[in-house]
């Protein structure tokens, strides 16, 4: 369960920080976040199914998957560039636009 999101969007910078307080530990969401069979679990709307191409959750490792939502194919794959108990900073690419790389960091505090 969580709260509302805090989102803010800084004027100089292509950047936006989001903030949201879940009711778990920082290990229960770095696992929700690397176990390849809990993501497809939580991640996306419900009529969407997610199959994960392959999901090497490591500093170093990367990972892909394919959203099928609505009869729609889409691909989508990253890198993890960190892995850790309080902190995972990867990439985010959308195959239909590959030039569009985000980059992702997440950070996790009890």
């Amino acid at each position: 369960m969580s709260t509302a999101a805090r989102i803010e969007a800084d004027p100089n910078l292509p950047i936006i920080h989001l903030a949201r307080d879940f009711r778990a530990t920082a290990a229960q969401l770095v696992r929700a976040h690397t176990d390849p069979e809990i993501v497809p679990l939580w991640m996306g709307p419900d009529r969407r199914s997610m199959e994960i191409d392959y999901w090497d959750a490591r500093s170093g490792g990367s990972w892909r998957y394919v959203d099928r939502t609505d009869g729609v194919e889409l691909g989508f794959h990253g890198c993890f560039h960190e892995i850790s108990a309080q902190r995972i900073v990867q990439t985010f690419t959308f195959e239909g636009a590959p030039d569009g790389v985000a980059l992702e960091t997440m950070t996790f505090e009890d």
